[in-house]
């Protein structure tokens, strides 16, 4: 009991998250750089370059906001894999119909010649799942909700003839998170962390040279985090057997490394093509403590592998008005077979991103983009608690930002 407890306070804090970037990482946090499939870290020529390449701010003039969200609407199936189930449940389940709203605020302003200073925030995860009540795998999740929220302040400077900049930033992320299952029958458990009961810290650098005006190199790192998490269980009915109560753990974020070079062929158009390296291999197991029960720590083994993302994306000015932009990726996730489980969905995955950026005056201009993520099918066939089965997912991502330049 305790062991399965565990793993739904764990699926708890990522499943929200995991459906759009490996693991449990979103990398969509500005429309201009989604439109080109987040292929960003070497041009990173908007203030959304905080989360991509903080280097890239030290080239923005005057004062500048940009503010938008990006509304995802997932579609998740499961078709589990079991001798009784056909018998008593129906052969595939589907998640129900959500939209979520994950958004991003980035400001900047140039404090001189050599420096400009900037603040983002945005939602690094901020998803769920709502499974149906009594589907087959309700002793591991009904539902699932969580809300990050990161607050990026960050400088960057230029030097050689405005060739180099570098920059960096200090990271400082609270969360939420809820969620609901069967215990036992008729019995639920209801977890609850508020917006405050999840703390973590870290920072991130990055350079970006020009090599010669049509040609850009540029890499970021962005440290990895561990968030401390506080929450509190309650059952729908007492039962002595079944821990509740305040509940600790620590989520252990990866460190990101981009690596980037974009040129420009002709005029007019730029193409970037961005390697983003994820240290996932830092998860490898996730503890959980029960304060109520003596402080009683139990330890479930991940065993996550490092992954990367490969992007590619290309932006053409059409008008002095009008930019178009488009591009794909490859999202490789980092779940072995041993532990992907219901509550945790992941597999390989493609991006096809499509943009249109508009200048409507001088000091506006808005961002919309289309994303399209299918994933690979996966079957597993090796989970310890016989909890096999196959999964289909896929997403569909629409970005909105508008810009202020002062």
């Amino acid at each position: 009991m305790y062991k399965q407890f565990i793993k739904i306070i764990f699926c708890l804090i990522v499943t929200k998250s995991v459906l759009y970037s490996g693991g449990f990482q979103l990398n969509e946090h500005g429309a201009k750089a989604l439109a080109q499939s987040g292929a960003f870290a070497a041009r990173a020529n908007d203030p959304s370059a905080m989360y991509f390449n903080p280097a890239g701010i030290a080239h923005l003039d005057g004062t500048r906001l940009v503010l938008g969200t990006t509304l995802i609407f997932p579609d998740i199936s499961f078709k589990p894999d079991l001798p009784w189930s056909s018998m008593m449940y129906p052969p595939e389940y589907k998640v129900s119909k959500q939209t979520f709203t994950p958004f991003n605020l980035h400001f900047t302003h140039k404090i001189n010649d050599m420096f400009t200073a900037g603040l983002s925030v945005y939602n690094p995860y901020g998803l769920g799942t709502k499974w149906p009540k009594n589907w087959v795998g309700k002793s591991l999740s009904i539902m699932a909700e969580i809300q990050l929220f990161n607050f990026n302040p960050t400088i960057a400077a230029r030097f050689l003839d405005d060739k180099l900049s570098i920059g960096a930033g200090f990271n400082y992320t609270i969360g939420s998170v809820e969620m609901l299952r069967m215990v036992a029958y008729p019995i639920t458990l209801h977890l609850k962390a508020g917006l405050t009961d999840g703390v973590g810290y870290g920072y991130n650098v990055g350079l970006q040279y020009k090599v010669t005006p049509s040609f850009i190199i540029g890499a970021s790192y962005r440290s990895s985090m561990d968030v401390e998490i506080e929450g509190n269980a309650t059952l729908s009915m007492y039962d002595p057997t079944i821990p509740q109560g305040k509940v600790k753990s620590t989520l252990k974020l990866p460190a990101n490394i981009f690596l980037a070079t974009a040129c420009s062929p002709i005029d007019n158009l730029w193409l970037e093509f961005d390697a983003q390296f994820i240290g996932w291999s830092s998860f490898d197991k996730l503890e959980m403590i029960f304060e109520n029960y003596n402080n009683y720590a139990n330890t479930i083994e991940k065993n996550y592998k490092d992954t990367w993302i490969f992007r590619f994306g290309a932006e053409y000015k059409l008008s002095e008005y009008l930019t178009l932009s488009g591009g794909f990726f490859r999202d490789l996730n980092p779940v072995p077979d041993e532990t992907l489980d219901p509550m945790l969905p992941d597999s390989d995955r493609w991006g096809i991103n499509l943009g249109v950026s508009y200048q409507v005056t001088k000091m506006l201009s808005v961002d919309l983009t289309y994303v399209f993520l299918p994933f690979d099918e996966r079957t597993t066939n090796v989970q310890k608690d016989h909890f096999n089965g196959t999964y289909n997912i896929t997403t569909n991502l629409f970005g909105f930002n508008i810009n202020f330049n002062f």
